[in-house]
C-alpha cells in the first residue's frame, strides 16, 4: 500500500453532456486513483450523460482481479481479502449487471470501443465502496479508496515514548523551532472505503541528529496497514540530509511484517539508525 497525497472526495455528480459531446470533447478525461493518474490507450468517453472508462485499468487500480468471458461477453471484477469479498459482473451492451449475484440496473450499458471494454465508472467504483468526484471544468475524475480517520502529533524520546503531544498548529510551530536531537512525529490512521476491515497507518518522523560525528536532517516514514490480527505490515523509508547544505546523504529501506502496533508506533529514528548500521 502507498498512501500518498490522499484526498477526501465527494460522490460522483451526474453528467449532463450529450452523447455527441462524448466524442467531440476538447480535452481528454483524466482519471486519478488516490491522486495518481491512470494511463489509457483508449481514453474515457461520455455517452448518454455518463462516463465510460476502460474496464481493466480501473479495476486493477482499485486492486480487484479482472476477467473476460468471450462466450457470454461479460467482464468480472472480484475483490478478496481476509475482511471482505465482492464480485461484480457487467455484460457488454446489457441493461443490468450483478453485484454479489444481485441484479442491478445500469444507466448506460458497457460498450466495446476500439477493442477496449468500456464500463460506467460510477457503477463500478461505487459497487466496491470507493468514492468518485467529477470536475467538469478540468475534466478530471478523482477516485478515493482511503480516507483520513485521525492524526496525532507527538514528540518522541530516545526510547520511543511520547514526551509531548501537540495540536496540529502547535506541531507545525514546533517544527519550525526544533532543537537538535528532538524527534517530532505525525501519525495518521486511514480507513479503507472498499474494505472497512483495513486500517492504514502513516507515521512521518522529523528531526536533526548527530550521526557519525555530524548533524543530519532526518526523514523517517512508516507506511503500511494493520492486518487481521491488528499487527503492522509496511514499509520503513529512512533518509539522511546534510544539516548545513540540505543535500541528500543516504537512505535506508526495510519492511516490517506482523509487528505489534504498540511497538510500531514507538519505532523511531534511533531504531532506524541501528537497523541501517549508521551508528
Amino acid at each position: 500500500m502507498r498512501i500518498v497525497k490522499l484526498l477526501m472526495l465527494a460522490a460522483l455528480l451526474a453528467l449532463t453532456l450529450s452523447p455527441k459531446a462524448a466524442y467531440a470533447a476538447e480535452n481528454p478525461i483524466a482519471v486519478y486513483i488516490q491522486d495518481e493518474e491512470l494511463s489509457f490507450d483508449q481514453p474515457p468517453v461520455i455517452t448518454s450523460g455518463r462516463v465510460l472508462v476502460p474496464f481493466r485499468p480501473i479495476a486493477e487500480g482499485l486492486g480487484v482481479d479482472v476477467s473476460w468471458d468471450s462466450k457470454t461477453k461479460q467482464v468480472t471484477a472480484q475483490y478478496e481479502s481476509p475482511f471482505k469479498s465482492k464480485i461484480v459482473t457487467i455484460p457488454v451492451n446489457g441493461k443490468t449487471a450483478t453485484v454479489d449475484g444481485a441484479i442491478v440496473s445500469l444507466d448506460v450499458p458497457a460498450k466495446i470501443i476500439n477493442g477496449r471494454i468500456m464500463v460506467p465508472i460510477r457503477f463500478l467504483t461505487q459497487s466496491f465502496g470507493a468514492k468518485v468526484n467529477w470536475n467538469s471544468k478540468s475534466r478530471e475524475i478523482d477516485i478515493t479508496i482511503w480516507e483520513l480517520k485521525d492524526t496525532v502529533f507527538n514528540q518522541f524520546a530516545k526510547d520511543g515514548s511520547v514526551v509531548n503531544t501537540y495540536t496540529e498548529s502547535g506541531f507545525n510551530q514546533k517544527l519550525s523551532n526544533m532543537y537538535d536531537n528532538e524527534e517530532l512525529v505525525a501519525t495518521s490512521k486511514w480507513t479503507n472505503l472498499m474494505d472497512p476491515g483495513k486500517i492504514g497507518v502513516v507515521a512521518q518522523h522529523y528531526g536533526f541528529f548527530l550521526i557519525n560525528g555530524k548533524y543530519h536532517e532526518i526523514s523517517l516514514v512508516l507506511d503500511g496497514e494493520l492486518n487481521k490480527q491488528g499487527n503492522f505490515d509496511g514499509d520503513v523509508i529512512f533518509e539522511l540530509y546534510d544539516d548545513q547544505t540540505g543535500e541528500f546523504v543516504d537512505s535506508y529501506y526495510t519492511y516490517i511484517e506482523d509487528v505489534a502496533y504498540n511497538k510500531v508506533v514507538k519505532y523511531n529514528v534511533y531504531n532506524a539508525v541501528q537497523a541501517a548500521g549508521w551508528e
